[in-house]
Order: C-alpha cells, then structure tokens, then sequence
C-alpha cells in the first residue's frame, strides 16, 4: 500500500531510533531463525496452496470422459452381431462461471500469500515477546547473584560484630537466614530464566541465545501518535488478510448463485457392429435441473460471506486498538523507565548507607536487611522498566515494519 510522505519521513525516523535501541539480537539472526522456524515453515505451504487453488478455479470442475462398450446382439432370426460403442462426454462451464473462477482462484492466491505475510509477522511478535522474557529472567539472576555477594558481605559484617561483643548472636542467625532466603530467589529465576530459554529455542531453533552484554538508553518514539496510527494500520498484514478473505467470500458466494443454473454435459457417441451394417453417430445435451441443494449451497455462500465481513470489522476494531496501546505503552514505558531510575539510585543510597550505618553501630540488622531488601526490588524494578521500554520501542517498529519486515519478493502484489 501506499504510504504519504509524513509515513516516508516517519519510517526514516523509525529506522534511526531501531538502529539505536539495544537489547534485540542481530537482525540476520532473526531473519534467518524465523524463515527456518517450525511454523513458518508449515506455514509457507499456504502460498503454494493459493497457487494450486489458482490453478485449480482455472481449470474448472469438468474433466473429459472416455466410455466403451463391448456387447452382443442376437436377433429374432438367431443372427448374432458384435458391437462396439464409444463416448466422449464432458460438462461445460458458462461463460461467466469461467469469469468468477478466475476472479477467485486470484483471490485465493492472494489469500495465501498473505496468510504467509500475517504468520510472519505474528512470529516476529512471538520472539520479541519470548526474547525479552527470556532476557529479563537472565539478567534478574545477575542482579540476585549482585545482591547475594553484598549479603554475603553483610554477614561477615555481622559476624565480626558478634564475635567483637557487639551485636547479639541472633543477628548472625538473621543474616544466615536472609542470606539462605536470596539464595533460594536466585535458584528460583535460575528455573524460570532456563524454562524461557527452552521455550525460545524450542519456537526458533536458530536463533542464537546470547546476552547482549550492554542495554542501550530507551529512546523516545519520533513524530506524533496519530502518524504511529496510521502507519501501522494503513499497511497490515491482518487486517489485508482478512479483507482478502472477505473478497473470497463474496464471490465465493457469486459463484455458488451462478451454480443454481447447472453446466450442460455434451456427450458425443459413436456405436457399430462387425458386419458394417449398422453404425450409430450421436451427440447428447444434458442439463441437470437445480433445486433445494444448489439453492441451500448458494444460501450458505452467502452467510459466509456475511461472516467474513463481521470479521472484517472485529479485526479492524481490534488493529486500531492494539496499535493505540501499542504507541501508549511505548511513551509510558519510557517515562516509567525514568520514574524507577532515581527511586533504583535512591534506594542503592539508602542501602549503603544503612550498611555503613550498622558497620558503625549506629542501625541495628533489621533495618539494614529491609533497606537492601529494598535496594533488591527497586533495582529488579527498574531492570523490567528498562526492558519494558526498549520492548515497547521494538513493538511499534515491528507493528510498522521498520523491523524484521518480510523480505522484499515475499510480500503480496493486490490482483
């Protein structure tokens, strides 16, 4: 489809800020895992299935038919001929029958092109998600792993102050616990960060799992919402899809009302017998008479077409509505981001200085272990917020194709 020129500019803008945000794997990597992904890979028969469907609206219903007959005749006076008959017969389509046909074997090719364009989109969505879930699973054990080195620092704190007389033996128990408490967390999203990681590999089993080693600043979406809007919904492989399959349906729909008037058979035969003395040449016209079963088939074309069209206007609805909370969660998310920076580096403060604190003898353990305690979940906090963000970003880029886009030749040409 064509885009307008604030789209053009918008896409350029878009290919700036992909070029930017950092957290995703190597587009190659991606491009590759998800055209050699299992269901991709299933899903591609669908464009050779609307080709076979082309071709199958283009040849028509009717085949030629060969019939022979070998037989014995005796007459009154005892004679006996053997004779031999032939037939050729085949049903011949109307004119306009021919017409719809070729109209819907187009539509039907272009149906399974774009179901292949939809999945890959819809697989491009997958492994975003699955990526970044699985990312933020490893980087929450590097960040426990963090916090279990600093507790394990605190606890030999402690236990240079009980041994020294001051602080009480329960203190050095508390910080065991606490210490034994983060330690099952970390075992706990170690499970969940390898159950992510196999559910990644298992969907695309080419793609390279490798942490990013850094994550990039989270950058403002360019341009306005409005033009977000509308660059993802004027160019979208589900809601093309399901118009595609609308058009189907009507003349789906066309060409079962046309069927009410059946195709005429033409049978040419041929008969003689051995004695040459009696040969038969004929032609033979057949019309079927249409009834209740062609009427309810035409009926039933018809509230499937009906059907296809309600669906045109749920996936529209839903189009518009996910691009809207798409770009809303791409602004907030960011915004969010910033909020949990300065509470994560607030919290990092004010858990240091507790440490500092006891160290001094000036806060006793409870304190200190709610203020790390603290420290832990802010900085877990802004790790999902920092992900969220650039998960957001990516989102819209995808949703806009301005990331891991079909490759050029596999997109649909409208008939």
């Amino acid at each position: 489809m064509r885009r307008s020129a604030s789209a053009l500019m918008l896409a350029m803008a878009a290919g700036v800020a992909q070029a930017q945000s950092g957290g995703l794997p190597a587009t190659d990597d991606v491009m590759q895992a998800l055209r050699e992904s299992p269901r991709l890979q299933m899903q591609v028969e669908s464009i050779e299935q609307g080709v076979q469907r082309e071709r199958k609206r283009r040849a028509g219903p009717h085949e030629w038919q060969i019939a022979a007959t070998q037989q014995q005749r005796t007459e009154s006076s005892g004679q006996r001929f053997d004779e031999q008959e032939y037939g050729l017969q085949r049903g011949m389509r109307w004119p306009w029958k021919a017409s719809i046909d070729r109209r819907l074997g187009t539509q039907e090719r272009l149906v399974g092109e774009l179901g292949y364009s939809d999945a890959w989109h819809e697989a491009g969505r997958d492994l975003l998600d699955m990526w970044f879930e699985w990312f933020g699973a490893e980087e929450a054990v590097k960040i426990t792993d963090s916090q279990l080195q600093s507790l394990r620092e605190q606890q030999r704190s402690v236990e240079r102050r009980v041994e020294a007389g001051d602080a009480a033996a329960v203190e050095l128990q508390l910080a065991d616990a606490e210490t034994h408490r983060m330690q099952a967390t970390r075992n706990e999203m170690a499970l969940g960060a390898m159950r992510a990681r196999e559910a990644l590999a298992r969907e695309f089993p080419l793609l390279p799992l490798t942490v990013p080693s850094t994550l990039d600043t989270p950058i403002a979406l360019p341009g306005t919402d409005e033009t977000w809007l509308e660059t993802i919904t004027s160019d979208n492989h589900e809601l093309e899809l399901a118009l595609s399959e609308a058009k189907a349906a009507r003349l789906l729909a066309e060409r079962a009302a046309a069927d009410r008037m059946a195709d005429p058979t033409l049978a040419l035969h041929y008969s003689d017998n051995l004695d040459g003395n009696r040969r038969l040449l004929g032609l033979t016209v057949t019309l079927p008479i249409g009834g209740t079963l062609r009427s309810a088939d035409a009926a039933l074309a018809r509230s499937e077409s009906r059907k296809a069209e309600a669906n045109v206007r749920l996936v529209t609805d839903r189009v518009h509505s996910d691009a809207r909370a798409a770009v809303s969660a791409a602004r907030l998310s960011r915004a969010n981001w910033q909020d949990l920076t300065e509470a994560a580096a607030r919290m990092r403060r004010a858990a240091d200085a507790a440490a500092r604190g006891y160290e001094l003898g000036e806060l006793d353990l409870a304190v200190t272990l709610t203020a790390r305690r603290q420290a832990l979940e802010a900085e877990q906090q802004l790790m999902m917020a920092h992900l969220t963000a650039l998960h957001d970003h990516a989102r819209v880029l995808l949703d806009s194709h301005q990331l891991w886009a079909l490759p050029e030749g596999h997109e649909p040409i409208e008939p």
